[in-house]
């Protein structure tokens, strides 16, 4: 399919330095370019890549370790003890590639991610060749990359600086949920340039979240897969 939105039965696609330069009938490219390197897609259908727009990439590894739990157990119970005695560099960089594996087969070019040592991730994808729009975390307890918000925002500041302006890595601002943050912390100023991305992970009951939210600080959070502010609509 071209941009007039023609399916193209006997079709071509010219590609140079990672982009597309021109779609149309076979026999009209083949005169029109001398190709380098062919890729016979003969009978098979040539779409845009896919787009994940919610993954944790380096859980994969934690995979069938727990299911049909309510959000809270399974965080307080599975996966947060999990992660403190699992999770380190080595193990995010394992389970990106693995997981990085799985989407490649798929069909999906482009990730939304967050997790801790989010510079593995991004390091691992663009060795890849995907495209991805990553979030380090914030989160307002010890996690397995930071032992306060501080070393948090710390680590966070590196890793945008490290990655801003990537032809492939857009790094992100990722508040690990309503339910592991401050109002106060997680609404406050970050910077000029930078992508705050906001998940609501919807899991378990439907209720788990707002009630969370709710009890902790007083507050209502709609149910959903993602929000961002201003900044994430330029992109």
């Amino acid at each position: 399919m071209d941009h007039h939105r023609r399916v193209i039965r006997d079709g071509a696609i010219a590609i140079k330095t990672g982009r597309i330069v021109d779609v149309g009938d076979r026999q009209e490219l083949q005169s029109s370019y001398e190709a380098l390197n062919r890729i016979d897609a003969s009978g098979r259908a040539v779409i845009p890549g896919l787009i994940n727009g919610h993954a944790h990439i380096p859980m994969t590894l934690f995979r069938g370790l727990a299911d049909d739990e309510d959000l809270d157990d399974w965080l307080q119970h599975t996966i947060f003890p999990a992660e403190a005695m699992n999770v380190d560099e080595a193990f995010v960089r394992c389970g990106t590639r693995l997981g990085l594996a799985e989407l490649i087969r798929g069909g999906i070019t482009t990730v939304c991610d967050m997790y801790y040592y989010e510079y593995a991730v991004a390091e691992e994808i663009a060795v890849a060749g995907l495209r991805g729009l990553l979030g380090q975390v914030l989160i307002d307890f010890p996690a397995p990359d930071c032992t306060d918000y501080t070393a948090a925002m710390d680590t966070l500041h590196r890793f945008v600086e490290r990655w801003q302006g990537h032809q492939l890595i857009i790094p992100a601002i990722a508040p690990h949920a309503p339910y592991t943050g401050t109002p106060e912390k997680d609404s406050r100023p970050i910077g000029a340039g930078f992508v705050r991305l906001l998940r609501v992970n919807q899991a378990g009951k439907r209720g788990d979240i707002k009630s969370a939210r709710s009890q902790k600080h007083g507050l209502q959070m709609p149910s959903g897969a993602l929000i961002a502010d201003q900044a994430i609509k330029k992109l």
